[in-house]
This record gives C-alpha cells, sequence and structure tokens, in this order.
C-alpha cells in the first residue's frame, strides 16, 4: 500500500503539471486532490512529530517575513504551504486511528452552525466573488482552530504553545526596536505615525498593520505576565524579560486602540485576582502608574490628538471614519436584517450612494474595522447570534477552565485575560481572519478537553503539560 500510494501520489504531481498547461489552474486542485492526499499520507510514518512544525508557524506569525519562500511572490508563504502538509497527516492519523477522539463541544457546535450558515449566505450574497474569496479566508481560519485545538490537546503541547507565543513575540519586538531606532521599518509600509506622528510605527518583522501587530503582543504580554506569576517555573526570569521587551513593543506600536486594549485587559486581570492584592499593592501601582505619566513620549499624546485630525493619507479623522461605519452599517440592516449582505460585502456596499451617507466616500471600499460590525452586516442576526453564542461558550469553558487548575494563576487565567482583550479589540478591527484569536479560541478548546480527560482519569487536578 505504501508504494502503491507513492506511485499514485507522483502520478496526481504529473497531473497537477498536466491540468495546469491544459486547462488552466481552476480545475488543478479538484483534479489532483486526492492523489496528493495518497502522497502525502505515507509521509505520517515519518513524521510523527508534526506538533513542532506547528509550533514553528506559531512563531512565524508575528514574524511573517520570513515565512515568505524567496524567489516567489509574497502570497506564496510557509503557512500556505506546512499547514496544508499539517492538516493533512493529522486527518490521516484521526482516520486511521492513531489519533484520539475529541467529541464535538458547545463552542465546536456553535462555530460549525456559524461556518454552516455563512456558506449557505454565499449563494445570496450581494457581491458572490467577493464571498467566496472571503469563505476561503474564513475556512482556512476554522481549518486552524480545527487542527490547533486537536492537535496540541495532549502530553505537554499546550505549555510549550504558549512558551512558543511569548518568546516569537519577544524576538520580534527586537526587530520592531531597531526599526524604531532607524527611523524606517522596512518590513511593512504601514509602519507609519499620522499628521501629528513623526515616529516609526513598529510591526515587529511583519508586513501587517500595527493595529493588528499589538493585539498579538498583548495577548502574548498577558500569558508572559500570568506565567511570570506562577510558583516554581524555572522560566520565569524569561517572562519577566519578555513583559518588559512586549510592553515597550506595544507602546511603539502607537496604537490608541491598543492602549485601551490593555488597560481594559489589565484592569480585568488585576480584578480576577483582587483577593490576592493588599492595600500596599494597590498603592504601589497607582504611583507607578502615575510617576511613568510624565515620562511619556509626546509622540504618544500626539498620537491620541489624531482621533479629530485627519492623518496622512486620510481625508477624515478616526472619529468620523468610525461614526460612518456604523451609519453605513445602520443602512446595510435595513435592507439585510436577517441573513446580511453576504461574507465579505461590507466593503461593496459601503461605496455604494445607496448605503453611504457621506458623499465623498461614494465608491471607496472600506472595511467596518469592527469583528461585530462585521458579522452582523455581512451575516445578520441570525449569523451574529450564533457567532455570539460561539464566544459566549469560550468564555464559560474558560472560566472552567480557570477553576478546575490549580493555583490562582494558571493558563485559564491567560486565556481569559487574552479573550477579554480581544473581544476589546474587536470593537475597533476585524479580528476574524486574525491568526491569534483562533489560536486562544482553540487552546481553550484544547485545555477543556484535556481537563475531561484528566478528571476521568485521575479525577479533578491540574491539566497535564500545565504548571500552576
Amino acid at each position: 500500500m505504501f508504494w502503491i500510494s507513492i506511485i499514485l501520489g507522483f502520478a496526481g504531481g504529473l497531473g497537477l503539471i498536466l491540468t495546469n498547461v491544459i486547462m488552466g489552474s481552476p480545475p488543478t486542485i479538484i483534479v489532483t486532490l486526492p492523489f496528493l492526499v495518497l502522497l502525502v499520507l505515507p509521509l505520517r510514518k515519518l513524521v510523527k512529530g508534526y506538533q513542532i512544525i506547528l509550533l514553528f508557524l506559531i512563531c512565524l506569525i508575528p514574524m511573517d517575513v520570513f515565512a515568505v519562500i524567496p524567489g516567489a511572490d509574497n502570497s506564496t508563504t510557509l503557512f500556505k504551504i506546512l499547514f496544508p502538509f499539517v492538516f493533512i497527516l493529522f486527518m490521516g492519523d484521526k482516520l486511521l486511528g492513531d489519533e484520539f477522539h475529541m467529541p464535538l463541544n458547545s463552542m465546536d457546535k456553535w462555530l460549525f452552525f456559524y461556518a454552516l450558515f455563512n456558506c449557505i449566505l454565499v449563494m445570496i450574497a450581494v457581491n458572490q466573488l467577493q464571498a467566496l474569496d472571503t469563505m476561503r479566508r474564513y475556512i482556512s481560519m476554522w481549518a486552524m482552530y480545527y487542527l490547533f485545538s486537536r492537535a496540541l490537546a495532549k502530553n505537554s503541547w499546550p505549555d510549550w504553545t504558549r512558551k512558543a507565543v511569548i518568546f516569537s513575540a519577544a524576538v520580534s519586538v527586537l526587530f520592531g526596536l531597531k526599526a524604531s531606532i532607524d527611523g524606517y521599518n522596512p518590513f511593512s509600509e504601514l509602519g507609519v505615525g499620522g499628521v501629528l506622528v513623526e515616529d516609526v510605527r513598529i510591526t515587529g518583522a511583519s508586513g501587517i498593520d500595527p493595529n493588528a501587530y499589538s493585539i498579538l503582543l498583548i495577548v502574548a504580554l498577558l500569558w508572559a505576565i500570568v506565567c511570570s506569576m506562577e510558583e516554581n517555573d524555572k522560566f520565569r526570569l524569561f517572562y519577566i524579560i519578555s513583559v518588559g521587551l512586549i510592553l515597550t513593543g506595544i507602546a511603539l506600536t502607537y496604537s490608541r486602540s491598543a492602549y485601551l486594549t490593555l488597560i481594559i485587559s489589565l484592569m480585568f486581570l488585576l480584578f480576577k485576582v483582587r483577593k490576592l492584592l493588599t492595600p500596599t499593592h494597590i498603592v504601589v501601582l497607582l504611583l507607578l502608574i502615575l510617576s511613568a505619566l510624565p515620562f511619556a513620549p509626546d509622540s504618544i499624546v500626539d498620537r491620541f490628538e489624531t482621533l479629530f485630525i485627519a492623518e496622512q493619507r486620510q481625508s477624515d479623522s478616526s472619529v468620523q471614519r468610525r461614526a460612518n461605519y456604523y451609519n453605513v452599517a445602520a443602512n446595510i440592516l435595513k435592507d439585510h436584517p436577517l441573513l446580511g449582505c453576504g461574507p465579505g460585502n461590507f466593503p461593496v456596499l459601503h461605496q455604494m450612494a445607496k448605503y453611504q451617507d457621506a458623499p465623498v466616500l461614494v465608491g471607496v471600499p472600506r472595511m467596518a474595522h469592527s469583528m461585530y460590525l462585521t458579522v452582523i452586516t455581512e451575516s445578520g442576526i441570525i449569523g451574529f447570534t450564533f457567532f455570539a453564542g460561539f464566544l459566549i461558550s469560550t468564555y464559560l469553558r474558560q472560566r472552567a477552565i480557570y477553576k478546575r487548575l490549580q493555583g490562582r494563576f494558571n493558563f485559564g487565567l491567560a486565556l481569559m485575560c487574552s479573550f477579554t482583550a480581544l473581544l476589546v479589540m474587536g470593537l475597533f478591527l476585524h479580528l476574524q481572519e486574525t491568526k491569534y484569536l483562533w489560536l486562544v479560541l482553540s487552546m481553550t478548546r484544547a485545555l477543556d478537553n484535556e481537563g475531561d480527560r484528566e478528571e476521568k482519569l485521575d479525577g479533578p487536578g491540574q491539566v497535564q503539560g500545565i504548571k500552576a
């Protein structure tokens, strides 16, 4: 069977070439996919530690410039090559019975119905091509959730996952610090300041938007803070150093939404551990904050002034843009209240005079810059209900994990804090295509299942691989 699969796999590769020459690119995947699967499946015997590949991909998220293959276009990255490879390996193990079965929980069910509903919406979307393109990206994120939540659920992989997230974020900040010192960000053309800010907005070693980069750092920061509080952890010094580096990186993104998100998430963290805080702790913390304010760079203060002043390359201020998004969303919901306008179609309708109240923005496609506005306008009230159910179920699972794990500072607390940060940042960004959102969700699902398995075997206690 091994050699038959190899021969058929190479036959699929030949078919890949022939169909690309004769028929063009569209039918290539359909024609050759069964053969390529047969080629990959025998490799499962040779590649058993594919979780290491997943950790490698996680480390590349805040440093995605290193994922670009030399000589290829920017869209051809290691993510698009390695992720499908690992996914097929995992599914091969699952189908052949080598992987443990993880039953669907409430998170999985809510997400399944939301995903299925969006697939149906493609057929009735205002612009079906735009909906298909958006669904392609959404499906990749949902596949990431499924793979990470299953493949990284066993043994010590959740613990190594959080180390990979913190390490990669800290290293990426070092690249950002160099860019800030040099006064030029070579990784992203988006890393420039507003009209009142001359400083470089760092994006690590990635080409993503500084605001999107900041949420990656906030998640890593909260995980590092909680990990640094754990007792008898030999990596504590690493976590403490990472906290300082990542906090500096967040400041240098000059992201107003990131500052607000960080404040709220830290307040949530303090609330969760309030019983451990003495009046002395609170006084010292307040004094540190108040003493640091006079030393805040003027550029950060200037950045907040751009809330009401148009930035470079913009004809309107941030407040005006966001107010306009809500007006357009309200107009869209009048015509598409239950089913929405279809995945990825908010920018399409944003530029239409029928939905746009500002004449200067007619013909200008813009994202909603809000996860919630995007969901409710593109999938309607029904889709928003499924999505809200998914988010609520996630929080309830995280709270159960936090109570089940030993110690006041455990990974359950880190997940709750980072999820809170993502929910807040969702007010300002479209996060459904943000990998760290699905990473946090998948780790929640992984620990929820691992905790159930541990309780069945040993009774209530600490999840394997996660230190209290």
